[in-house]
């Protein structure tokens, strides 16, 4: 009896993974336009936008724009799309808004779609 019941509780655990390993992670968070994110998103406010990333400032900086706005974002390297793209390529971000005083505002990419080529 015992040992109907361990193996019946491993069947249902077994389920619940195979379950979650097939979900994806989908975000609800509103694409803002770049200018928008600029010029009033919160400190630790979480955005999607959209832009072109033009330049590398330092090692994880990079400078996005979109039309005559900029912001600069931080990239680890762990997020960047295993696709090549380089400043042609329009691509969408999403991740925390970190603004700091004098450095100004900054987002903390934490995921890169590419949209087109």
């Amino acid at each position: 009896m015992r040992s109907k019941v361990i193996i019946s509780c491993m069947v249902l655990l077994s389920s619940f993974n195979i379950a979650s390993a097939n979900a994806q992670w989908s975000s609800t968070t509103k694409l803002m336009p770049l200018a928008e994110v600029v010029n009033q998103a919160k400190d630790d406010q979480w955005v999607k936008t959209r832009g072109y990333l033009v330049k590398r400032l330092s090692h994880d900086s990079y400078l996005l724009k979109m039309g005559t706005s900029e912001l600069e974002v931080e990239i680890d390297q762990y997020v960047f799309p295993v696709q090549p793209f380089d400043e042609s390529t329009l691509i969408e971000v999403e991740g925390e808004i970190d603004i700091d005083w004098p450095s100004g505002i900054e987002l903390d990419v934490e995921k890169i779609t590419i949209v087109n080529r």
